[in-house]
């Protein structure tokens, strides 16, 4: 009998075994295909971005010999040799359609006028895209309008400084995916190549080194955190080399297209220059070439030196260890001598411009890394529900709720912050009003009203908790919130639709924000285990709103605004699978049952206004949450004035935010439990603010790029730090411990910061207000958290003294 249970104990962990590795796997794989597809979509939005560039570029050249040619007295609406021009622009771009229209936007020419290209142009001159845009065409620059697939790029055409025309050319990005299917396939192959090796390396750790006799001295608790360390380190190793092998990919890729780009320009310039020549004009005593080609190149900030000269022999390359690439085109000028158009290529220039490219593309797979981090808790969740499963005891764990709590926040938020900024974008594009207000005010509606509609929510749902439950409550929720965000995507800009389904998305936000308020409230034992909850909870939503803004900024690049509301509501739906299945539900009410959390005190107006005007809240709003809530915002508001007056360039904006969102998710939540057992809640929300004063201060010392970046990293670190020991806070008042009981006091305390985050802007401008010395407003921002560090400290004495 003791053989029999010893072969099925050892059959129950083989299979237990083989289920964790294939979890592995599957989150592995599932990260690293994610990370290659949103590196390639973002690649893609930038090599597209700089073909459009080319092709502004050749649009600005052709009109330029056209205004020239017009102020010779040639008609702008009857050229004669339009043809030609078509022929010559279409000869640099296949699949690209030129046309011209007047300055109503009616169409004049179009090349193959007499086929479908024509007819394709006139649908997109009737679209509702082009109708309102086409006064603000002349401002576009490289920028092009967008109709479903088709975009169009317009470069004015002027006579006497009036435009009487623009030189358009439509397009799709279809002809942009020949030349980045190789990179594409590049990418997939070592994304493929990235799983096995992280297929092999997992299998190395759960068969064989999980097995090692060494690992049985340690505890079983030590034993699961080196299974979740040693995995997650295993799977960030795999994206690390994915995405450091994708950024070689693309800074190659995108030099060739630089290349490429420099050469198509020179192309067009010899192209011009060769006319000229089949004229019969000597180039040699032609009077101004020199100023006609400086014109010509001067946008081109990659060439080194451009010449004509005349040699016998043709030189590919300066030098073989030269930073210099020389281009060289012959013109026979009918005699036994050959004049050569050279354009040297700097690759200095290239170098610079690369290095700017891959700061960007490396801070979207910073984005990225932090994405697969915070999918690392998946895996033991689900590894716990499978045991759970098997029959084996799972009693209460604060540990797995602090898990459940991170990882749906960071969904939840994520979803969130993926398409909130894009409601407005889209009213915007689509120049949509409501109620005779401006498309400004229009655009600004659906974060007010949804703002507005989370605030009610969060006070009114509770009630529909109590009576229903929490789980009726969350699945309707998400379904409101999936259904919102897909009627935005189906409905395209349409104002009315977009503001209403906002307005609803704030109800079901502050729906799903009972679950997270529920699993606070009641997963816990100890006192340390709340302020994990919370920490954890504040962590996730920190992590998935940075997460989201990246995801954001990718999908609505590479493939539109309403895109994000799609993948918004998939991310909602994979949010509802995870938080109805994967928490201890029926764990949690028997804990809540058995510690007497369940009773609440009846809570009214009159206790409400109590709660609100006593001395106790008065001091906690003043001295801490209105300097927290000032505090976060300063990192959107502070942050970016000074970079953009300072001229520093919004890349290192993007790792401001990215040195925020480190200190706030990672370094903040860390020391939470442990500050507040050593220190106490309220010397550490004192200590909190003094960094804050020193992340204030610094930014007047140099270096300044260095300095900003340690304030952001000051101010995460007050988000990720300050605002659960803030919320701690609120919870252990005396006067709000005797009025709600604790889930009303989360809901509360979650309003109050609403509330208090409208005013922080405001505030946080007049830190902007002009001045220097000890007496300038950014000081005096820095002394106000001294102050109010003090006070705090000050209030905690006093506390003790009376106790």
């Amino acid at each position: 009998m003791r053989y029999l249970r010893r072969r099925a104990a050892m059959k129950a962990d083989r299979r237990g075994n083989i289920a964790y590795y294939l979890t592995l796997v599957l989150v592995a794989a599932f990260a690293s295909f994610f990370v290659a597809a949103m590196g390639y979509l973002n690649y893609r939005s930038t090599a597209i971005e700089q073909e459009e560039q080319v092709i502004s570029r050749i649009q600005q050249e052709m009109v330029s010999e056209l205004e020239t040619a017009i102020g010779f007295g040639k008609n702008f609406e009857n050229y004669y040799g339009m043809e030609d021009v078509f022929a010559s622009f279409e000869k640099q771009f296949t699949g690209v359609t030129p046309f011209v229209i007047d300055a109503s936007g009616k169409l004049l020419n179009a090349s193959h006028a007499d086929g479908d290209d024509d007819r394709t142009v006139r649908q997109f001159l009737a679209s509702r895209a082009f109708f309102k845009a086409k006064n603000g065409l002349a401002k576009l620059g490289s920028t092009p309008v967008v109709e479903g697939s088709s975009k169009a790029l317009f470069t004015p055409v002027r006579q006497d400084e009036a435009v009487i025309g623009y030189f358009g050319s439509l397009y799709t990005n279809d002809i942009f995916a020949q030349d980045l299917q190789k990179v594409r396939l590049r990418i997939g192959l070592t994304a493929v190549l990235t799983v096995l090796l992280e297929s092999v390396a997992l299998a190395v750790f759960v068969f064989w080194f999980r097995s090692r006799q060494i690992l049985k001295r340690f505890t079983e608790n030590m034993r699961n955190r080196l299974d979740k360390h040693l995995s997650a380190a295993i799977m960030a190793a795999g994206i690390l080399i994915l995405s450091f092998s994708m950024l070689a990919l693309c800074r190659e890729d995108y030099r060739i297209r630089t290349k490429q780009a420099v050469e198509t320009s020179l192309t067009n310039l010899k192209t011009k220059i060769q006319k000229v020549e089949s004229q019969g004009v000597n180039l040699r005593e032609v009077e101004g070439l020199q100023e006609y080609i400086e014109e010509r190149v001067r946008s081109l900030n990659e060439l080194h030196i451009v010449r004509i000269s005349e040699r016998i022999s043709e030189v590919a390359r300066t030098d073989e260890n030269s930073a210099l690439i020389t281009f060289t085109f012959d013109s026979e000028n009918g005699e036994n001598s050959y004049l050569y158009l050279e354009a040297e290529i700097s690759e200095q220039a290239i170098e610079a411009k690369m290095r700017s490219i891959v700061l960007i593309l490396l801070s979207s797979l910073i984005i990225l890394l932090i994405f697969v981090f915070e999918m690392n808790p998946l895996v033991e969740l689900i590894s716990a529900r499978y045991i759970r499963k098997n029959g084996k005891n799972h009693v209460f764990s604060e540990e797995r709720v602090g898990l459940t709590l991170r990882f749906t926040g960071f969904l939840c938020s994520m979803a969130e912050y993926m398409c909130v900024p894009y409601a407005a974008m889209m009213i915007r594009e689509s120049q949509d009003t409501l109620f005779g207000l401006s498309v400004g005010m229009t655009a600004a509606l659906p974060l007010t009203l949804e703002g507005l509609t989370q605030m009610a929510g969060m006070l009114l749902l509770p009630r529909f908790v109590k009576r229903y439950r929490i789980r009726p409550v969350l699945v309707l929720s998400t379904i409101l919130m999936v259904s919102c965000n897909l009627a935005v995507f189906f409905a395209g800009g349409t104002a009315a639709v977009i503001v209403l389904c906002r307005a609803l998305a704030g109800i079901a936000y502050a729906g799903m924000k009972q679950a997270s308020n529920y699993l606070i409230t009641k997963g816990y034992e100890t006192e340390r285990g709340r302020s994990e909850n919370i920490s954890q909870d504040n962590a996730g939503l920190l992590a998935g709103a940075t997460c989201g803004a990246g995801l954001g900024a990718i999908f609505s690049s590479s493939i539109g605004y309403p895109q994000t509301f799609l993948f918004s509501a998939i991310f909602f739906g994979v949010y509802l699978t995870v938080i109805f299945f994967l928490p201890p539900w029926r764990q949690l009410a028997a804990h809540s049952q058995a510690s007497g959390q369940e009773a609440s005190k009846r809570v009214n107006l009159r206790s409400v206004a109590r709660l609100l005007f006593s001395g106790e809240m008065l001091f906690y709003i003043v001295v801490v949450g209105i300097p927290l809530n000032i505090g976060v915002m300063l990192c959107v508001t502070l942050i970016p004035a000074i970079c953009q007056t300072r001229g520093i360039s919004s890349v290192m904006l993007s790792y401001c935010y990215i040195a925020n969102g480190l200190a706030g998710i990672y370094l903040g939540p860390a020391l939470v439990s442990k500050a507040k057992e050593r220190l106490g809640i309220y010397p550490s929300i004192a200590a909190a603010f003094a960094l804050t004063a020193v992340g204030i201060f610094i930014l007047r010392v140099p270096p300044v790029m260095v300095m900003i970046v340690v304030s952001s990293m000051a101010l995460g670190f007050l988000d990720g730090f300050g605002t659960p020991m803030v919320t701690d806070c609120f919870l252990s008042l005396r006067v709000v411990r005797d009025t709600v009981d604790e889930s009303t006091a989360l809901i509360f305390s979650v309003v109050l910061s609403y509330v208090l985050l409208t005013v922080a802007p405001m505030v946080a401008e007049l830190l902007l207000l002009p001045g220097t010395g000890p007496l300038s407003p950014m000081m005096i921002g820095a002394a106000g958290y001294v102050a109010a560090a003090i006070l705090i400290l000050l209030f905690r004495l006093r506390k003790q003294t009376r106790r």
